[in-house]
């Protein structure tokens, strides 16, 4: 499977400074066939611009018939909300 994170497309934009910024979180998902594994590309809009864009793969434990390849959905959720 490779690296499980990792950057596709970097930004090089200058932070916005203001006191009003409005951002979009982008987000393309497809499941690998009929396996447990998915894939994501994540990005954000903010204003005019577009942050880096990433590519991140789960998949899920052997007892719910994933190949345990890759963090399932749910710790990625969890991990978001610690940071």
């Amino acid at each position: 499977m490779g690296e499980i994170v990792r950057k596709i497309e970097s930004s090089e934009i200058e932070p916005l400074r203001g006191l009003k910024i409005e951002g979009v979180i982008r987000v393309e998902a497809h499941t690998a066939g009929r396996t447990q594994k998915k894939y994501a590309e994540v990005w954000s809009d903010v204003g005019d611009r577009q942050s880096s864009r990433w590519g991140i793969e789960c998949d899920e434990v052997r007892a719910t018939g994933g190949e345990d390849a890759a963090p399932s959905p749910l710790p990625y959720f969890a991990a978001g909300a610690a940071f």
